[in-house]
């Protein structure tokens, strides 16, 4: 929830309190100042605070890899930021541009990171177990998602954007069941398979409505094909998803880790994975309310070159959201490549004598041992 308030919140208020300071001062808004505090915004989470975490007991690994997590996501954002530092009015036809060619990256990189994780979760035989199941709902959506992006890239046409759309609103929408399911399972509260499938239903039932857009004006040289009724419309789903995730997280913070007996099924470290998925689902909804709000407040002819990165940073969040999940599930994988690299330097930097500082320093074993054990 930090991360997502460091890496979210704070630029759009560095932002908007520059703005607001520039009005008072000057009688009008200086757009490069206010990029440039959005960019100060955007800076990561600096390490001192896991040198308090560690002092005061406070969940040190998992601020050490919430660190790691929010350093890597905070990196586009301050490359895009820094691009855009001297652009003070940007066309909505060159923010669709923009907006097209990050959808083709990020689908692509989220369709391959997507079915890597569904090799995972195969290898592990957990595709149709709690909380895994309502996991794999969320990966078939981002799969949807990303292959209608991706095929409405080079097809511009209003059903594959639609489908987008849909498939996208459909895993926000699954998000609140995979953190009621996680929940019940801390608990220790068994649920049917009934139950477990009902649960799986609201969801998608409810991002059909998203196929309504069809019905609105669509636009191929402007970065909201439906217009103004697709922000209208998105603000209430993530708004409606986004509430209920927020309030289960809450009392999952609350909960201790369950035991084997209450819940033989689930353990530690799956529970710091899905709360992981969670928290980085609830960041990319409050990034689509935040740029819905601001698009629909803000109806000009052109824009500051700070809502180009705003865009981007939605199309990361959203056709990108497979390379998310990838770092969440895949995280154990990947550590593992780096085997017979530290393996080598070990034995160089043994023989010089300074094993501890630089090896351990540079791979932080405490922080991968944390993620990837279980």
């Amino acid at each position: 929830a930090l991360i997502a308030v460091k890496m979210i919140v704070t630029p759009r208020i560095t932002y908007l309190l520059a703005d607001q300071a520039a009005l008072w001062i000057d009688g009008k808004p200086d757009r490069m100042i206010s990029n440039f505090a959005f960019l100060l915004g955007s800076f990561p989470t600096a390490l001192g605070v896991q040198s308090y975490a560690v002092e005061y007991l406070v969940c040190p690994d998992l601020v050490s890899a919430a660190i790691v997590l929010g350093t890597i996501a905070s990196a586009p954002l301050m490359y895009g930021t820094a691009s855009i530092l001297t652009i003070l009015a940007e066309s909505p036809e060159s923010l669709a541009r923009a907006e097209q060619a990050c959808i083709l990256n990020c689908c692509i990189a989220s369709i391959a990171s997507i079915l890597i994780v569904f090799a995972i979760f195969t290898y592990k035989r957990v595709l149709i177990q709690p909380p895994h199941l309502h996991t794999t709902l969320i990966l078939v959506f981002t799969l949807v998602s990303a292959t209608s992006g991706l095929l409405h890239r080079f097809h511009q046409i209003p059903a594959l954007a639609a489908a987008h759309l849909t498939a996208l609103h459909a895993s926000r929408l699954a998000t609140p069941a995979l953190a009621l399911n996680l929940l019940c399972l801390v608990r220790g509260s068994s649920t049917s398979r009934l139950a477990s499938g009902l649960l799986l239903l609201p969801g998608p039932l409810l991002a059909l409505l998203t196929l309504l857009l069809l019905l609105a004006p669509y636009s191929t040289s402007h970065f909201l094909p439906f217009g103004s009724s697709q922000d209208e419309l998105s603000l209430g789903v993530h708004c409606l998803a986004l509430a209920p995730t927020l309030i289960c997280l809450l009392l999952l913070s609350k909960e201790g880790s369950p035991s084997r007996e209450d819940s033989p099924c689930l353990t530690g470290v799956q529970i710091f994975r899905h709360t992981l998925l969670l928290l980085s689902m609830a960041t990319a909804m409050f990034a689509s309310i935040a740029l819905s709000i601001g698009r629909l407040l803000l109806s000009e002819s052109s824009y500051p070159g700070t809502f180009k990165v705003l865009i981007i940073c939605n199309c990361i969040f959203s056709s990108g959201q497979g390379l998310f999940i990838l770092a969440i599930f895949g995280m154990d994988a990947a550590s593992k490549l780096f085997n017979p690299i530290r393996s080598l330097l070990d034995k160089l930097v043994t023989l010089s004598g300074r094993r501890e500082v630089l090896v351990d320093a540079f791979f932080m074993p405490s922080v991968i041992h944390s993620v990837s054990t279980e």
